[in-house]
Formats: C-alpha cells, structure tokens, sequence
C-alpha cells in the first residue's frame, strides 16, 4: 500500500512539473505578442485551451516537453528523369535539362529536339500521358528518340529516379523574349541563384519573366529583402515587420535600384504559396511592378518566436506580423490574383518538380500567365 502511494505521488509530481505554469505562459505573451492584449483574457485562452487561444493568436500552440510542432511543408510526391519539355510544331523541345539528372547521363542538353516519347510523338500523344511518362513513380522509365542540336540521333530508356533541382531554376519560353523562373525559397543563396539564372537569361534576350511562386515555403527575411531589391524600381522599403514591440519592428529596403528593374514580371501563386513569399508578391504588386496569376494565398504572413518553459516545453506565438511597405497585411485574408487560373494540382502538397508539369506547355496558370 505504502509503495503504490508513494508511486502516485512521484507520478503526480513529474505531471505537475511537465504541466505548464499558466502564470508563466500569461506572462511570457503579455511581454512579446504582437498586438495587445487584456491580462485576463490572456489567462482564460490558456485556461480554455486550443480554440480559446486561436481567438487571441491563431498562430499560438503551446508545445509539450519532448515534442515539436512541424509545420507541414511540401513533399516529394512524384519523380522525374530531370527534363522538363515543351511542346512544339516539330517535336518535344527540351527546354531544361538539370545537371546530374538521368537526361543528362543519357547526352541531353537544353535545346535538344526529343521526338517520341514512349512511341508517340508531339502530334498524336496526350498531353496527361506525356505528363505522366516524364514525371510519376519513382524507379518507372520511359523511352524516348531525340536529336540533339548538332543532329545527333540519341535513343535509350531513361529512369525516373532524379530529386536534385535547385532551389532556383529557369529556362526562356520557346517563341518568346519571356523567361520562366522557378523560385522554391528564399534560403541562403537564393539572391545570388536567382541574379545568375535570370541574368543569363536576360543576356539571352528575355524582356519579361514569369516568377513561378507556386508552393514556395518561405525562407529567411534578410534572404527576401535581398531576393525582393534585385526588382527594386529604386531605392528604398521592400517591406516591414511591424508589432507593438519595438524590438521585433523593423524596415527591409533596398540600398538602390535592382539590376531586374526593368523587367516586365508576372508572379504565379496558389494555396501554397505561404509567408515570405506571399509578402514578396504583394510587395511587388503594390509596386507596380507585377500582376499576380493563379490561386489565391492562404493568409500565413506571421512572424513567429518559440520560447522555452521552465517546466520543459515551450511556447510558440506570433511577436510581428509581415507588411508591404504600404502596410498592407495579408493575414488570415491572403492574395487574390488579378488572374485567377484554377490549378489541376492546386491543394496537393506536391514536390517543387510538379510546377510547372513536366511538359511545361501544359500549364494552365503559367499558359494563362503568358497571354
């Protein structure tokens, strides 16, 4: 009896310092949130529990000791031989080839003229099974005849097993001065990913670009200051963090005009285009510097701060919310597009190889975007 008493009592006294101090969670939001708020009602959200909190801070979750809140980013769906196609009245034009890709063992190379592709050529092949054949289960394959630049006959089988696309690629839309740029985040490096990429292909004649934003994540907010000053018209406020706190309040700007400033850009966005990069479309649109196609943005532009419980766990909650330099804040309402496009794949949670498909032509929201 002794010993079954004392078991409870250590049960219950590792319960109690697992538990979070509600003082301890009242005070910490009272001292970092980003808009004020009533010192009781703060206590009856925590008192109350998930809803009663979301009412305060949608962002807000308190996290037990041991786990971690993921946020639900994308994940690899499908997989491809790393070639990306576009239709045209000769054939399957290559329009890119990435670098350690199974087209790429095979001899392709951008600009290359695939003409059959599983026995079917450009005039008789569905769009959805060309689709399909480039880009589905991993380890599946397909055939394919083509002929290179130089008029190289190339014909084999190639595997569908590539994952290595870069963070940041593009190529020029056949028959157009238009560049297509693929922008999955604003992580290290995407600046100077994006001033080689699109660089190269304004050196080759681009006078617009299509900014492809479709289930972009995020990134850092010194990495979208810098991607956002290379469109900068002039110097000055890209966009802001603001909160009552002074500490988590502060410009992003760029220190002059962007070497992309005179591009014509058109953004294309959907239900999973969140955070920094919803910010990086606004910002641009409020600039007059872009028209934004496809879906409409969920509304996640919160900038949000984790702090430890000395009880283990920790809270999570909004400290600032993410603004155009006009003030415009996205949260909870997102971005209309002033052309909406409904997606095929829009809602899914696909790998960044799905936008555009693998037969780029066949993209309703970047087809819609160059007309």
């Amino acid at each position: 009896m002794y010993r079954l008493l004392l078991a409870t009592l250590i049960l219950a006294a590792g319960c109690s310092r697992n538990k979070a101090d509600p003082e301890e969670l009242t005070q910490i939001f009272l001292r970092h949130s980003y808009a004020a708020a009533e010192p009781a009602a703060v206590e009856q959200a925590f008192d109350g529990g998930k809803e009663e909190l979301a009412l305060l801070d949608a962002r807000a979750a308190v996290i037990a000791p041991g786990r971690r809140v993921m946020r639900d980013y994308p994940v690899r769906t499908r997989s491809g031989a790393g070639l990306v196609l576009w239709r045209t009245s000769e054939g399957f034009l290559a329009v890119k080839v990435f670098r350690g890709s199974p087209a790429e063992s095979a001899g392709l190379k951008d600009g290359d003229l695939v003409v059959k592709i599983d026995g079917h050529t450009a005039a008789d092949a569905p769009p959805a099974a060309v689709i399909d054949a480039l880009s589905g289960e991993k380890g599946g394959g397909f055939s394919y005849d083509a002929e290179t630049r130089e008029g190289r006959a190339l014909s084999g089988t190639l595997i569908r097993n590539f994952g290595a696309v870069p963070l940041v690629w593009g190529f020029m839309v056949p028959g157009t001065r238009t560049a297509y740029l693929r922008l999955i985040s604003f992580s290290a490096g995407t600046p100077a990913q994006v001033r080689k990429e699109l660089g190269a292909l304004v050196k080759a004649g681009a006078r617009s670009a299509v900014i492809d934003l479709r289930h972009n994540y995020g990134g850092s907010l010194e990495t979208l200051e810098e991607t956002l000053g290379l469109f900068a018209a002039r110097p000055g406020p890209v966009f802001r963090a603001v909160s009552r706190h002074q500490g988590y309040s502060r410009d992003f700007s760029a220190p002059s005009a962007g070497p992309f400033a005179g591009l014509k850009l058109t953004l294309l966005t959907d239900s999973g285009t969140v955070s920094r990069a919803e910010v990086f479309a606004a910002s641009l649109r409020e600039a007059g510097r872009a028209v934004i196609a496809g879906g409409k943005t969920p509304g996640d532009v919160s900038v949000t701060k984790t702090f430890r419980l000395s009880r283990g766990g920790a809270l999570r909650m909004t400290v600032a919310r993410l603004v155009t330099p006009a003030g415009l804040d996205l949260e909870g309402k997102g971005l209309v597009p002033d052309l909406p496009v409904k997606d095929p794949i829009d809602g899914e949670y696909a790998y960044s190889t799905d936008f555009p498909p693998a037969l780029a032509g066949a993209d309703p929201v970047l087809a819609a975007a160059l007309k």
